[in-house]
């Protein structure tokens, strides 16, 4: 299966790799596949969370669909230095930011910010909020899809703008890349070098990618 899959994709002449979004990775070893790049699932209690990094530029709020260009100028400046990000058109920016009323399980719309620095927009925030009352109060929910900065200070404040939302006291969040890790002050990851690196390919699956 994998074979024909792979010199499908080779005839076609339209794509270099198959790449796979896996729905459950002990599935695909199987066939011969490996990962690339590996998602993390955040669920914190957002009254003991800290931000530690000292944020920097504005926040505001925006509407998400009329601001999808914002979003791909921050995401695209970012992409090079990220392992695992994939390129968005405008047809993958309409699927990110699809909002169908059936698919929001009670929570809100989405909602939106962007952080801007001194030489434009440095950063971007996609998330929800989901009611919950309690006989103790409120136990509303944030649903973060996706945040990206360009600086940990950017990076800062849009956590603490979700940190801080108010009737919430739960965070669940998807990062793009490393940003929860970049949210604690940790620096831009080291910047790629120009190498002369030759390489001898042996592929028997398929032989065409034999070479130098």
């Amino acid at each position: 299966m994998m074979e024909r899959q792979l010199r499908e994709v080779r005839d076609a002449g339209r794509e270099p790799v198959a790449v796979l979004w896996a729905s459950e990775s002990p599935i695909y070893p199987r066939f011969g596949y490996g990962p690339a790049a590996q998602q993390l699932v955040l669920d914190l209690r957002t009254r003991e969370v800290r931000v530690t990094a000292p944020p920097s530029g504005a926040v505001r709020l925006v509407d998400p669909a009329a601001s999808w260009r914002t979003f791909a100028e921050v995401y695209d400046r970012e992409r090079p230095h990220r392992t695992g990000w994939s390129s968005r058109d405008e047809r993958w920016w309409a699927f990110v930011l699809a909002d169908p009323p059936q698919r929001r399980d009670g929570a809100t719309e989405w909602r939106a910010a962007v952080v801007d620095g001194p030489d434009g927009p440095a950063g971007y925030a996609l998330w929800r909020t989901k009611g919950v009352w309690t006989p103790a109060g409120p136990e509303g929910r944030v649903l973060v899809r996706e945040v990206v900065a360009a600086d940990p200070g950017a990076y800062a404040a849009l956590w603490r703008l979700l940190f801080d939302i108010d009737l919430t006291r739960e965070l669940t969040a998807e990062p793009v890349g490393a940003a929860c890790r970049r949210a604690g002050g940790a620096g831009r990851p080291p910047l790629p070098h120009p190498v002369d690196v030759v390489l001898d390919v042996t592929d028997p699956l398929p032989a065409v990618n034999t070479g130098r």
